[in-house]
């Protein structure tokens, strides 16, 4: 009887641990799925939000200076960018244009080239591409 009651009690201690895993496992895949947006409006304040944010904490210049100054030598991104950013189904950037900038041609060219390697943390609807502007002063 007692060793019955024992392989009761390691069953239940089992099925416990295994049902902790499942639901643990379960609320670290939602933490870590992206935001989905579903309209033109809630992409565009997304990928401003996110633009804003990676600016504000200069995370995004450091990048684009340290990658400028191992490229090319230069070591400061100067000047205004205002850019035509188009976006995909995983926040992927399909397109950049330079729309207006005051800095040199080959700034223009890097820093186009840098913004499409970006990947913004949202998802959005598939098969729809969303374009917005955005002006960069550095």
């Amino acid at each position: 009887m007692e060793n019955k009651e024992i392989n009761q009690f390691i069953m239940k201690k089992i099925i416990q641990l295994i049902s902790l895993t499942f639901l643990l496992s379960g609320s670290f895949q939602l933490k870590a799925q992206k935001e989905y947006y579903s309209t033109q409006e809630e992409v565009i304040e997304a990928a401003y939000l996110t633009l804003d944010r990676w600016i504000e904490s200069g995370e995004l210049r450091e990048n684009i200076e340290h990658r400028l100054e191992r490229n090319t030598g230069e070591t400061k991104m100067s000047g205004t960018y205002v850019l035509d950013i188009t976006l995909r189904h995983k926040g992927e950037v399909v397109s950049v244009n330079v729309v207006e900038s005051n800095a040199a041609i080959k700034l223009q060219n890097y820093m186009k080239d840098y913004i499409k390697l970006l990947k913004f943390p949202f998802k959005m609807p598939k098969n729809k591409r969303y374009k917005f502007r955005y002006e960069f002063k550095f």
